[in-house]
């Protein structure tokens, strides 16, 4: 997951992707950089692109959210123009068997109980109540500033915010939920879960910032089935291996 604090990465991103991934065996003929890539023949998915020592290109694919279709300008998922305005938000499975989910980062949509099944009511945008966006783990329009950051999921689990140590993301199906530990305590990765803090050192972030070229490959302190790849000081997406794999700061090795 893309994550860039000036715009929506709507897979979900930008609140909305489908975490499908597959390396495919010509994928990296389509590599131009290492980072985040266009897909060689459909719109609907982009490439993340790595590079090993001797500048060979290798690439994973990954599948924006229904509804959305890849920007090569905005290197980012946006909302596709295919579908009619009222269509392109009736996205099947959307219920979540909730009465309210967030579709994506900006709009929501009602569902009902009825005859043994879940069924949408009505859906539509945050911002026509009056609220800024679609997020949280109640998944529903908030105002809330930190529910309102944008996190780009690169598949289902939990990660760590590599700018806030006391913050997480629940990834499900390409929707990322935020969340936020007590103040006495700091987000562990490794536990995937709120540990108490015990000192200054405990507070782990990652910064791309301090980076001194781009793209930026980061392993997350102690945690190294995590990394970010940064595509500038700002614009990074978080990772996480497989299990019993780590990342060598190249790729997920075998622990």
């Amino acid at each position: 997951m893309l994550f860039r604090k000036s715009f929506h990465f709507t897979l979900v991103l930008i609140g909305c992707q489908v975490l499908a991934s597959s390396r495919g065996s010509r994928l990296e003929e389509s590599c131009m950089k290492v980072g985040i890539n266009k897909h060689p023949h459909d719109l609907h998915k982009y490439l993340i692109c790595f590079q090993d020592d001797n500048g060979r290109y290798w690439a994973d694919d990954y599948s924006c959210s229904p509804g959305h279709i890849f920007s090569e300008k905005e290197h980012t998922c946006i909302l596709s123009d295919e579908m009619g305005d009222h269509l392109k938000y009736q996205i099947e499975g959307s219920c979540n068997e909730k009465m309210i989910s967030c579709i994506d980062f900006s709009h929501y949509i009602l569902c009902d109980y009825q005859d043994g099944a879940w069924v949408e009511v009505s859906n539509g945008s945050c911002k026509s109540l009056g609220m800024e966006c679609c997020g949280g783990l109640e998944s529903t329009c908030t105002n809330d500033t930190l529910l309102c950051q944008n996190f780009t999921c690169t598949r289902n689990g939990f990660f760590p915010d590599p700018d806030d140590c006391d913050v997480f993301y629940e990834c499900k199906n390409g929707i990322s939920a935020v969340g936020k530990c007590p103040w006495d305590q700091v987000y562990s990765p490794c536990d995937m879960t709120c540990t108490p803090r015990t000192s200054p050192g405990d507070c782990k972030t990652l910064r791309c910032e301090d980076s001194t070229s781009f793209p930026a490959f980061l392993t997350y302190p102690d945690c190294f089935e995590y990394y970010i790849v940064c595509l500038n000081a700002e614009t990074y997406f978080v990772f996480k291996c497989d299990d019993g794999f780590v990342f060598d700061g190249k790729k997920c090795i075998p622990s």
